[in-house]
């Protein structure tokens, strides 16, 4: 794709030109000249219907208010926004994203195979001239593009970036309950944090809310704990080393990942989850924590708009991070990079796709969208003043904080698919569930680590 591309042409039809009567010419000039004016529309009204998928909730949102400055500058489109839920994104959007029906712009989980599986079977259109054009490999940095490259083009663009996994408590609760959050919203060990959910249970309430049936929640507790039962550079190896000619530096059944999973495991025994866990998804735990059967909900930069709307007070909210595995060590953010847009091969409007791409991705919209959506605008660690303040308090501190307690990889999402977001929370489930034990669940952990060095996928997993 050229970058002349990006803007449509004027489409010229074939015009026959008739001898006769003035008026029987201009009658046949301007209808073709408004003909010619509606070039690729094809809805009632000269109208361009551009369909663009979303994640649900403060996503689609965020995206609908960036549709609404998009349609000003494009009077003849209409933005319409397909909102997916979190089990369809991650599994049967392939299905969509590659029928003759496709929408115009796709939303998918770079790390969860979606993405592999259409690229590699020819169904994305290049976005090189996009890249080119907005310099993407410069906003976004090495590491980034080199995660959005396959076979030396680029087919995606990141939307933006989320922290992951602090927990949310409610403020009341813990007022009646007589216990406190921890100083600078970190634990110094995991019997403080047992020593808080006792002190729940025993005013009566019930104390961490996850969605122990949604097909990621479970992942980001083992994300949460991972990083702080290793070293660092034992967690940077995780992340890396499962590639071919690395040496095998750390295993699954090692102490670090073990003490993880038996945190999980204690976690259950202990009641730190909610009655019934397994059976909830997010948006369930989300409703019992906004009525107060909850005093305590994990989730992620993108939590407080959610649960604004789903009844919570934001001034009754506080947050910290998890409890660490080792005590002493301080919980770092887990950062995902996965939230993405495709444009589909057999979309009908690509060239239009394209163009909504290239408004989207402009460092004030994206920074814009970012902020509504409770997340970060992908292009750089900094963000401005101007920026930072759209954001809600909660989200503020904890963009303030993130250097202070570290960054580090989601291993769910930075690890291929067979290691983590496709086996991991079937894993966790059947651990939890009883079906498994810690050192059984370790070992199938390890045995899909050894398949993958065996058999690597595709660099695009």
């Amino acid at each position: 794709m050229e970058d002349s591309e990006l803007v449509m042409g004027d489409q010229r039809r074939d015009r026959k030109r008739s001898v006769g009567r003035f008026s029987i010419v201009l009658f046949v000039v301007v209808t073709l000249l408004i003909l010619s004016g509606c070039g690729n529309a094809g809805g009632p009204g000269g109208i361009t219907t551009l369909r663009v998928q979303s994640s649900q909730g403060e996503g689609a949102q965020a995206l609908q208010e960036i549709a609404v400055g998009f349609e000003k500058s494009h009077p003849n489109v209409k933005i319409s926004i397909e909102t997916l839920d979190d089990t369809t994104s991650r599994g049967p959007n392939i299905t969509v994203l590659s029928s003759g029906n496709a929408p115009d712009i796709g939303y998918l989980q770079r790390s969860t195979g979606v993405y592999s599986v259409l690229v590699q079977n020819n169904e994305l259109a290049s976005l090189d001239a996009l890249w080119k054009q907005l310099n993407l490999a410069g906003q976004y940095g090495t590491q980034t593009t080199s995660y959005y490259t396959a076979n030396n083009h680029h087919y995606a663009v990141l939307l933006d970036t989320l922290l992951i996994c602090p927990i949310f408590y409610n403020k009341q609760i813990f007022e009646k309950a007589h216990v406190s959050a921890p100083a600078n919203h970190q634990f110094t060990s995991m019997d403080q944090w047992y020593a808080l959910v006792d002190g729940l249970h025993k005013a009566g309430y019930q104390a961490l809310g996850v969605g122990g049936a949604s097909p990621y929640d479970l992942g980001h507790d083992l994300d949460a704990l991972f990083p702080s039962a290793v070293t660092r550079q034992q967690s940077d190896e995780y992340i890396t080393d499962w590639q071919p000619g690395t040496p095998e530096t750390v295993k699954y059944t090692d102490p670090g990942f073990i003490n993880t999973l038996q945190t999980l495991m204690d976690w259950k025994q202990r009641g730190v989850f909610e009655d019934g866990f397994l059976g909830f998804q997010v948006q369930q735990a989300e409703g019992e924590f906004a009525a107060g059967k909850l005093a305590m909900i994990q989730g992620g930069s993108y939590s407080p708009s959610g649960l604004q709307q789903a009844g919570v007070d934001l001034n009754n909210l506080g947050w910290f991070m998890a409890p660490p595995v080792i005590p002493g060590v301080m919980t770092p953010f887990d950062v995902y990079t996965g939230d993405s847009f495709v444009i589909p091969a057999h979309a009908k409007h690509q060239q239009l796709a394209a163009e909504f791409l290239s408004y989207l991705m402009q460092p004030d919209v994206i920074s814009t969208y970012a902020a509504e959506n409770g997340s970060i605008p992908p292009y750089s660690d900094t963000i401005s003043a101007s920026v930072l303040k759209r954001y809600s308090p909660l989200v503020q501190e904890m963009l303030q904080l993130r250097q202070q307690f570290g960054l580090v990889g989601i291993w769910d999402s930075d690890v291929p698919g067979e290691i983590g977001q496709k086996t991991e929370v079937p894993l966790l489930q059947a651990m939890l569930s009883g079906q498994a034990n810690v050192q059984q669940t370790a070992q199938k952990f390890q045995d899909a680590l050894d398949h993958v060095r065996s058999e690597p996928p595709t660099p695009l997993d």
